[in-house]
């Protein structure tokens, strides 16, 4: 029997592959919920020395130059967009590149579960520009911090969001779908959604 990570990649297997529907089963990845959990922004803003009224967006992958996250999209971000006023707290190894106006903390690779919450909690959201993903990790456990993530349809991530209804789809693979919800949920954010 094949299995798959998440519905999103069961049925592109099934696609790939020329197999009935249903013929994959899924078993999801998880994640450790004894840390990844809600917390305190405020707190986590405290241990990560940031200040507390600011507008900040995580962004990261185990290595932030694959090309299959496609962080490469944030160069991208438009002159008039309120994303370029917020401090953006980066995770992975490799350099991400941003417009030369935007404000950035790198972390680095973080081997650290308890830190990784802290970054996921920090945030006011978090982006998930992959255009290919079979889960999605980083959403499911920012989502699990209650932080609101933005991703493509029609990934693993999208799948996520669906599901725990923590965050915005973007249109599959448009940029401007894709700020636009960023900013909207910016605007929308309270302690009582996350």
């Amino acid at each position: 029997k094949a299995i798959a990570q998440s519905d999103f990649m069961r049925k592109d297997a099934e696609r790939a592959l020329d197999l009935l529907p249903g013929s994959v089963g899924v078993i999801p990845s998880s994640i450790n919920d004894a840390v990844y959990k809600y917390r305190e922004k405020k707190v986590a803003r405290e241990r990560l020395g940031l200040l507390p009224g600011v507008s900040i967006v995580a962004v990261g992958a185990t290595n932030v130059n694959d090309v299959h996250k496609g962080l490469q999209l944030l160069k991208k971000i438009p002159k008039s967009s309120k994303l370029r006023q917020s401090l953006f707290l980066i995770f992975g190894s490799g350099n991400l590149t941003l417009p030369k106006d935007v404000v950035r903390r790198e972390y680095g690779f973080v081997d650290s579960e308890s830190m990784m919450c802290d970054i996921y909690t920090a945030s006011d959201i978090v982006l998930c520009p992959s255009l290919y993903e079979s889960f999605g990790k980083v959403a499911l456990e920012s989502i699990a911090c209650g932080t609101p993530v933005i991703a493509f349809t029609g990934t693993g991530q999208a799948e996520i969001v669906e599901r725990t209804g923590g965050g915005r789809l973007a249109l599959s693979n448009n940029a401007d779908s894709f700020f636009c919800e960023a900013e909207a949920q910016l605007d929308e954010l309270t302690e009582e959604f996350r």
